[in-house]
């Protein structure tokens, strides 16, 4: 068993004295601290567990533990997850009086809905036009879910949600975030570029101009050493959509207070790729939604399937009954507001990294798969000193040897090293030093212990007196008057319509690391045209799963290597993030959950 933390051990000696608990105090907390959401309970123990005065069996009766049908939990976070499912439950009760005028508004538009999908194009045996789909059902629902993979459309599904949206509510306002700012702006920038090909009218066009991003905490309104936010239940968001990208990002805590936030009138619409790394907190609640259909995903009633066939075309499949139809008594809450994108327009056919994700997210070993003639794919090497990898660290060479910021700010993405670790010969802290020694041997780079010219750093905590947030990428450089300064992308563009830098003096960001090398975890949201993923050298490493190195491949548009032993990749493989909570069983209205 591992050795408990101090305050674990504290925690768990208070409740000592009461013998009917046991181990579970001390159980629960180094669950938590694995990400789980409770802890499963045997039936021989339930009954004695009930019996604690510290227990309770009531959603809304106050003590430090809940145990609920099968599952003991803290009373704080049993109570995030019931915030969680009551809103949810709101949010599709509230939707049931608005559906008709949904349909008839979309029925009404049917001409814009046409040009803004046209014709579909089958791929990969994919046939149903899925951001089709999902953008109408989404429209039609009060909160949805949007997943898919890299490249399967989720940006250009919403750009064209927004547009029908703008052209049924003119007046309708919207909120963009995510859970890091960088993640936000990504989106933003994405959705730009996305409405400038939209066939709809200057006057709608105008309408994306003013969506301004912001974090999930800056959404919320922060406040100052609080864990609490300005708007809540009492003071709801004065949106009518609200669209979180990157939710599988999003912990337990944070998705109860975002939920509780947003008016049930309104729509909440969420993004991401359930087959993504869960939070670093607390929580899969993305992944446990998604997972709420099983098997049976994308699946519509009869009247549901009935108005989306209205909108297929004749050269695509429709929705056929039998596939994609309800099974009325297996039901879940959540059916007909999760849609998954099933084609990748980035990743397809035999492309290397879309074969690559696709088997390791599958527990399946993948092929040597290799670089194709344009030299785009996947190396796996067990080399780490491999000659691959000092081409792709070269390729730092561009934001360096790139004189003006702006450019050189876009150009810092076209390589990444991803490490599984932060600390360790295989972590970030580690590969930072070595790569800046891999530079400097070549006078590309002259690292100095502090802040230093061409130093790619990133911000590890919000500052919102700066304006820089956790997970924003800056570059520091010396100014003409030769004074070091962190520049960073603004959202905002010129009139020639080239992006803003903002700069500050480094000095005064209080929490930052440098950020040739990053961890997995902290990629998440961001894409990058070349990434080495670093494993360790150790298959006993508990961060190893396939969650892991799928997010990690995955941030490269054209190449990946995957450095590491053929047995810590194929561990890897093997396993699977699962997060206990009883998210599923109680929108499901389970007996045992």
């Amino acid at each position: 068993m591992e050795k408990p933390e101090p305050q674990h051990l504290a925690f768990s000696q208070f409740f000592a004295k009461d013998k009917l608990l046991g181990h579970y105090p001390m159980s629960l907390l180094q669950r938590l601290d694995q990400g789980h959401i409770c802890l499963p309970v045997p039936p021989e123990d339930k009954e004695r567990l009930a019996e604690s005065d510290f227990v309770t069996q009531q959603e809304d009766e106050k003590q430090p533990f809940v145990l609920w049908k099968d599952k003991l939990y803290l009373e704080r976070y049993f109570q995030y997850e019931t915030q969680l499912v009551r809103a949810i439950e709101a949010f599709l009760e509230s939707e049931q009086s608005e559906l008709e005028n949904r349909k008839a508004g979309l029925l009404a538009i049917r001409d814009t809905v046409e040009n803004l999908f046209g014709p579909f194009k089958r791929l990969d045996g994919v046939e149903v036009d899925w951001q089709k789909v999902g953008a109408l059902n989404s429209v039609l629902r009060n909160f949805s879910i949007i997943t898919g993979g890299p490249g399967t459309g989720k940006t250009t599904t919403v750009a064209k949600l927004l547009a029908l949206l703008y052209v049924m509510y003119p007046d309708l306002k919207v909120a963009l975030s995510a859970p890091t700012g960088k993640a936000s702006q990504r989106m933003n920038e994405s959705l730009q570029g996305a409405k400038e090909k939209l066939p709809v009218d200057d006057q709608v066009k105008q309408r994306f101009e003013e969506i301004t991003p912001s974090t999930i905490h800056r959404l919320l309104g922060s406040k100052k050493d609080s864990i609490y936010f300005r708007h809540n239940a009492e003071n709801q968001l004065p949106y009518d959509v609200i669209i979180v990208d990157e939710s599988s990002m999003v912990d337990l805590p944070m998705m109860a207070k975002l939920v509780q936030a947003v008016n049930k009138k309104s729509r909440l619409i969420l993004l991401g790729d359930k087959d993504q790394l869960a939070s670093v907190e607390a929580g899969s609640v993305f992944g446990d939604l998604c997972l709420t259909q099983k098997e049976t995903d994308n699946q519509f009633g009869p009247a549901t399937l009935d108005f989306l066939n209205g909108f297929i075309s004749e050269s695509a499949q429709q929705l056929d009954t039998k596939k994609y139809g309800l099974k009325a008594e297996k039901a879940h809450l959540l059916a007909e507001h999760v849609v998954e994108l099933k084609l990748s327009y980035r990743f397809s056919g035999g492309d290397g990294i879309g074969t690559f994700s696709r088997a390791v997210i599958a527990g399946e070993q993948p092929t040597e798969v290799g670089l194709n003639e344009k030299g785009e794919g996947v190396v796996v090497s067990e080399d780490y000193e491999d000659k691959f990898y000092g081409e792709l660290v070269k390729g730092y060479s561009a934001f360096l040897k790139e004189p003006d910021v702006a450019k050189a700010l876009v150009k810092m993405n076209q390589v990444r090293v991803l490490c599984a670790m932060r600390k360790g010969a295989f972590g970030v802290e580690e590969y930072n030093r070595k790569i800046e020694r891999f530079l400097r041997e070549r006078s590309l780079l002259y690292p100095t212990q502090d802040f230093y010219h061409n130093q790619p750093i990133m911000v590890t905590s919000n500052d919102y007196t700066l304006g820089l947030f956790n997970g924003d990428v800056g570059l520091v450089r010396k100014d003409a008057q030769g004074n070091l300064k962190a520049y960073f992308e603004d959202n905002s563009a010129n009139e020639d319509g080239q992006k803003k830098v903002k700069a500050v003096s480094p000095y005064l960001i209080k929490s930052w690391e440098t950020t040739f090398a990053m961890t997995i975890h902290k990629s998440q949201g961001s894409e990058f045209s070349d990434v080495v993923v670093v494993l360790p050298d150790a298959e006993e490493v508990n961060i190893l799963t396939c969650e892991l190195l799928y997010t990690g491949v995955t941030r490269a548009k054209k190449r990946a290597l995957v450095l590491g032993k053929k047995s810590v990749l194929l561990k890897a493989i093997e396993q699977k993030v699962e997060r206990a909570s009883g998210i599923e069983g109680r929108l499901a209205g389970d007996a045992n959950s």
